[in-house]
């Protein structure tokens, strides 16, 4: 099992690691403007496979660490601020906290079940699985993300009912952000499954900036 959880991870995110997905920017140069002070704890960046046993309730959540992009993640952060606020100055972005985490327990679970009983085994464990999810993002209270620190990180990787219906593999990106003086912490919830020619990752992380600039 956990020789199967690896490999499924290693599979998912090789594309990354071989060949960074290229997000479509402008004129990048131009957000050097932007001053980014990234002072999120080191250990986000680190990627943490939180249980192989499929009874945990861990089992199937990950944290992602860093991802190679082009440009990186925190790059397309500061460019996308300068995007939105075009040439006023000064920009000051703080990055307080970033890390995303990846949810497969269902369909890592429906997998591990065919394995062991089966087609049945597994069309059973998959019909309360769905990936068609819409994705959703909202402002948070930090005390949520502190209270979820420790041997409760795991739970960082859980979307709620509403947020995820059909328990689909997803992406949950927590990203806190200080603007000029203004601080924000955001949690959005995306889709693994998006249309054809699109990164997950990617569209995790542009619909979580996305929000994230329109309180600004």
């Amino acid at each position: 099992m956990k020789r199967l959880i690896t490999c499924i991870l290693s599979i998912l995110l090789s594309a990354c690691a071989v060949t960074p997905p290229k997000i479509a920017v402008s004129d990048l140069g131009k957000s050097q403007a932007v001053t980014l002070q990234d002072i999120h704890p080191a250990e986000e960046n680190k990627r943490e496979i939180f249980s192989y046993l499929i009874t945990s309730e861990r089992y199937g959540i990950f944290r992602l660490g860093d991802i190679a992009t082009e440009p990186r993640a925190l790059r397309l952060l500061q460019h996308r601020v300068y995007e939105h606020f075009g040439d006023a100055s000064p920009i000051s972005v703080k990055v307080h906290h970033f890390v995303v985490y990846q949810n497969m327990q269902g369909s890592l679970r429906a997998g591990a079940l065919g394995s062991v009983f089966g087609a049945a085994g597994a069309v059973l464990a998959s019909s309360s699985v769905n990936n068609d999810l819409g994705g959703s993002v909202s402002i948070i209270d930090p005390a949520l993300f502190t209270s979820t620190a420790g041997d409760s990180e795991w739970k960082r990787g859980i979307s709620t009912t509403q947020e995820n219906p059909n328990n689909g593999a997803s992406f949950v990106t927590w990203l806190d952000v200080e603007i000029n003086g203004k601080r924000v912490f955001v949690r959005g919830v995306s889709p693994m499954k998006v249309p054809e020619g699109k990164a997950p990752y990617v569209v995790a992380l542009e619909s979580t900036y996305d929000y994230l600039l329109k309180q600004f």
